[in-house]
């Protein structure tokens, strides 16, 4: 078990308050504290067997709490001989497609989402590196709105994803047209630059599980403006039943698998070491099922 403050969302905040005090944060800048409010959490232990107090099997995990730990070190094996980063990125790419279309990524998916289909499309999309601790806090989110069509997505990302998604229709609207958004996963990988990193020391990422959040009553949509683009996340209330878990004795390529659009998740400083800097990147996976009155 571990404990640490994590930073919610005050719900003395509107929607508008969230929209309005959170833009300079989400765009790089100071965060307007008035609408924040920090509260200490507990997370308890998931180990690389996904061993949980409540004996819950791996599918069962995913299926009932949206989380599940996997590792994706064989699928990623070739990573240091990538030339650059962009070379990095289509491998972490590879590697999250291979696992989520292997048999137990494919069961996985089953077992929380919906029976496998050959019509499926499973489909990462940018991938984000980060290097922990960030300058200010983190903030306790949702990545995407449960209730964004496949069209609304995809045009609030349409700049990042349209290279990877052009082969599978040509606007956001063409997408919806021939495809229905079956589910958005994220696959959350620790990966050290030195892979005799032992293991993971402090910043882990903990996890909600997604069946003790109330969506209605804990959580808020909220805008994220950019320059050009306007997107929407999820701000999270603090609610003492929500029940979180830290992946215990990560090492290089372990990884959280968790349901994009259900789980909270945030990263929490322990202050253990104060010169551990954590690396770890995520990808975000579309899963689509192609509409049987489509052609091809």
């Amino acid at each position: 078990m571990i404990q640490s403050r994590a930073t919610f969302l005050s719900r003395r905040a509107t929607n508008e308050d969230a929209s309005t005090m959170l833009q300079p944060f989400v765009n790089g800048g100071s965060l307007d504290e008035s609408v924040v409010e920090s509260h200490d959490i507990e997370a308890s232990p998931l180990d690389c067997n996904n061993n949980t107090n409540d004996k819950a099997t791996v599918h069962e995990l995913f299926a009932q709490k949206g989380l599940v730990r996997v590792n994706l070190s064989e699928y990623l094996k070739n990573l240091q001989s990538c030339k650059d980063d962009s070379e990095k990125q289509d491998k972490i790419r590879s590697a999250a497609q291979d696992f989520l279309w292997s048999d137990e990524g494919q069961s996985l998916l089953r077992a929380r989402f919906a029976e496998p289909s050959q019509r499926w499309h499973i489909r990462p999309t940018h991938v984000t590196h980060r290097t922990v601790p960030p300058d200010g806090m983190s903030l306790v989110h949702i990545d995407y709105p449960r209730s964004a069509s496949l069209s609304q997505l995809i045009s609030e990302w349409w700049s990042k994803w349209e290279p990877l998604l052009s082969d599978l229709g040509k606007t956001p609207e063409h997408l919806q047209d021939r495809f229905e958004l079956v589910a958005v996963v994220t696959l959350w990988v620790f990966l050290p630059s030195a892979q005799d990193v032992v293991e993971l020391e402090d910043h882990p990422l903990v996890v909600a599980d997604a069946s003790t959040l109330s969506h209605e009553n804990d959580t808020t949509i909220y805008q994220v403006v950019g320059s050009k683009t306007v997107k929407h996340s999820v701000g999270v209330f603090y609610s003492p039943t929500i029940k979180w878990y830290h992946a215990s004795k990560m090492t290089w390529g372990n990884a959280w698998l968790f349901d994009t659009r259900t789980n909270p998740h945030v990263s929490v400083d322990l202050a253990k070491n104060p010169d551990f800097r954590r690396q770890s990147c995520e990808v975000r996976c579309l899963v689509l099922q192609k509409k049987g009155d489509y052609p091809p």
